[in-house]
Formats: C-alpha cells, structure tokens, sequence
C-alpha cells in the first residue's frame, strides 16, 4: 500500500447538479417541474462557482474514473471549498484501487446468469424530442446518456419498439445510438406484449370467444410486422415485450392467450407484480 501518491493516473470528474428527480416528486404542478431538456442541467469539464443559499439541500457528486492498467494501492487527494476566493474548508479524499477487476454481476439464484441492469423511463428518442422540439439535440443528449449507461452497467435500457409504425423510423435510429454508445444490443425491452382493445374490454373467451380471436389475429399481424423489423435491424427476437403493468394474477390471466402468440414467434413477456391476495 502506497501512502499520498499523486491522484493523477485516475481521472476525477466532479459534478454538482440537482436532485432532478426529488424536485420532479415535490412539485405541485407540471409548471414547477424541472423539464431538464428545457431547463437544461449538465456536467461541466471542471467544478465552477455557484451560489450556495441558505437552507437550501445541494447535492456534490464526485465520481472517480479508474483507468483499467491503473496501479492498485490507495489514492490520497483533497478538495477544497473557496467562497470569494477564500478557503473555508477542505474535504479529506481517499480511493482504494484494488487488485482485479470486477465481474459482469450474476443473478443470485443461478451465477451462470447475467444480471441485467435497465432503466425505464427517458430512454425513448421520441420523447426526448418530445421534451425539447428538436430531434439533433436530444440525439446527443440521448447518445451521452447511453454513453454514461453504459460506464455503469446499465446495458439493458428499455425501448425502442416498433408498436408505433409512424416512429420506425426513430426505433432504427435509437438503435444506431445505443450501439453507437457501446450498449450490446443483445437483448431488449420493447413492445406491448397485449391487445389493449381486448385486455380493457368486459368480454372473456367464454362470452366471446369470436371477439378474442380477433383480438389475437390483430395482434399477431402487429407482431409479425415488428418481428420482421427485430429480425432486420438486430438479427434476434431476444426482445422482451412488456404486459401491463401491476396487472395481477386476473390480468396476467387475461394477457396469456398473447403471450402465448409471443412465445410461438420467438418473443419473449416480462410483467410487473406485486403482493395480490387473489394470486393463490
């Protein structure tokens, strides 16, 4: 172990930025909302003033880069807090850079398995354009968002699909992106794994079996026609559709005649649940 030496083989990147999502959960209108797209909040190269206000909750995050042939041993360094160009304080850093390098996680019940990590929400180009009008600066932001997955093993972030033909042509884009990222592409999360038609109807198979039969032909042609993208634009049908969400034992029950479909043609359904008295 190597006591005080220079911190300069890893690289440091300090960043203070707000808490976008506890301001997003404490407003109380869509108006006090922080839209992080059109109030933009980033990184910056280097640590730069701000104002400090009284009261005030103010997050500091310093993330520390270790480069892979980095010397194993402590890192010892300092920051400083200046206010008016006075030092007022100094925080004590110390990086411990240990001898090997971790694993890909693995699931606890089967270590042969890949843990997947992902992430739901704001991972869709639509919607990044959607928040900020224009389609060349959420292309960047969602490339340096992939970029930022990815140094953190999120490799798995949910989306594209190919439910909305008039956006297949921005599903075959993100796609560009996240490979572009160096996000592997190998398995993915996109797609309603159901009929809404049907799931929120008051029918069932025995009062009209007529009406699920369409309901199932008019899924599967929705199904072939993206399985044909799938095929095109990944070479593999390792994609996961999503069933409704929190539906519980009924709805899952209700879903299966599509998961079944889904099954037959390659895909693949995960649901969301919960604790359900009714789920036997």
């Amino acid at each position: 172990r190597e006591e005080d030496r220079e911190v300069e083989s890893v690289s440091a990147h300090i960043t203070a930025a707000m808490n976008e999502l506890a301001l997003y959960c404490m407003a109380e209108s869509d108006e006090e909302r922080l839209n992080y797209v059109m109030e933009p909040v980033a990184d910056s190269p280097a640590l730069r003033p701000l104002p400090l206000t009284s009261g005030r909750f103010q997050q500091f995050w310093l993330t520390a880069r270790v480069p892979a042939g980095a010397t194993p041993g402590e890192y010892r360094g300092t920051v400083a807090m200046v206010v008016g160009g006075k030092e007022v304080g100094r925080i004590a850093l110390a990086l411990e850079v240990l001898p090997f390098a971790l694993p890909r996680a693995r699931t606890r019940h089967d270590l042969s398995r890949e843990y997947i990590g992902g992430m739901m929400h704001h991972c869709n180009l639509g919607d990044q354009i959607a928040m900020g009008k224009s389609r060349a600066d959420a292309e960047r932001r969602l490339l340096a968002e992939f970029r930022n997955m990815a140094e953190h093993n999120i490799l798995h972030p949910f989306g594209p699909s190919f439910d909305n033909p008039a956006q297949d042509d921005l599903a075959i884009r993100q796609l560009e992106i996240m490979r572009e990222a160096g996000l592997p592409c190998t398995l993915i999360f996109g797609g309603s794994a159901t009929d809404m038609g049907w799931y929120g109807s008051e029918s069932s198979p025995e009062s009209d079996p007529e009406g699920l039969r369409e309901a199932v032909d008019r899924f599967n042609a929705r199904i072939d026609r993206q399985m044909a993208l799938w095929d095109a634009h990944v070479g593999h049908r390792n994609v996961f559709f999503s069933g409704v969400d929190e539906a519980g034992p009924w709805g899952v029950r209700r879903q299966m005649p599509f998961f079944s479909e889904l099954k037959r043609r390659g895909g693949r359904v995960f649901v969301t649940s919960g604790v359900f008295k009714d789920a036997g």
